[in-house]
């Protein structure tokens, strides 16, 4: 079973790698399109802290719907946290910093589901009916991702020592005995599953941000008459 798990971990960041890769050639492509018709701004300070504002504090979200941007900025304040928090796993030693977010993590792990539960009520009534089935997929994905992981704290505890020894493994090129708990294998299958979400969700986040703001200072700069 461990050898399984393993071969799909590898065979997931093989496929992340590629998804990523396209993205990001994807992106550069559209990016040179535009660039031929209509050069784009250069990065002068307002544009980086434009940038900036939209990827920390979802700035754009925030003037188009505050009572989504309420749920969307605790979940991804919390997300960062709990992924910081399982370096845990990932690491030996321990930095002292991962160690000093410990606790941080943790109390984040709780906030995360309650967080989902608010963006998907807000969508579900605010939306009129559209919800596109691939942003639900993925919500419901987190939460049972999170609660997953609530459970195997609180619960149905796992042996940590067991699975740390199983993620070092992979990391190592030498596969270990994964922990036999049908709620690990539930959870650690759950991670494998959102890390194909991430090239689209995170990685290639703030470049289309970045090319929204370019467009939209061009455009002001065209209306404007100002010069380069």
């Amino acid at each position: 079973m461990g050898i399984l798990l393993t071969l799909s971990t590898y065979a997931v960041l093989g496929i992340f790698f590629i998804l990523l890769c396209g993205k990001l050639l994807t992106l550069w492509k559209a990016a040179r399109t535009v660039r031929g018709y209509a050069p784009s701004p250069s990065f002068t300070p307002r544009l980086v802290m434009k940038v900036a504002g939209d990827i920390l504090f979802l700035s754009r979200l925030l003037n188009t719907n505050d009572l989504l941007w309420i749920g969307e900025w605790l979940f991804h304040c919390t997300f960062v946290l709990v992924v910081l928090r399982h370096l845990v796993f990932f690491l030996s030693p321990v930095p002292g910093w991962v160690a000093f977010l410990q606790p941080f993590g943790i109390f984040a792990g709780y906030l995360l589901p309650l967080s989902l539960i608010y963006i998907l009520t807000v969508k579900l009534n605010r939306e009129e009916g559209y919800f596109p089935s691939y942003n639900f997929f993925l919500l419901i994905l987190l939460l049972l991702l999170s609660m997953t992981g609530i459970l195997l704290r609180t619960v149905f505890k796992a042996d940590l020592v067991a699975v740390k020894g199983f993620v070092l493994g992979i990391l190592g090129l030498s596969p270990q005995s994964v922990p036999l708990d049908f709620l690990f294998l539930m959870h650690f299958s759950l991670v494998l599953v959102v890390i194909l979400y991430v090239p689209t969700h995170i990685f290639a986040a703030p470049l289309v941000m970045l090319d929204a703001r370019q467009r939209e200072e061009e455009l002001r700069r065209l209306l404007h008459g100002e010069k380069r």
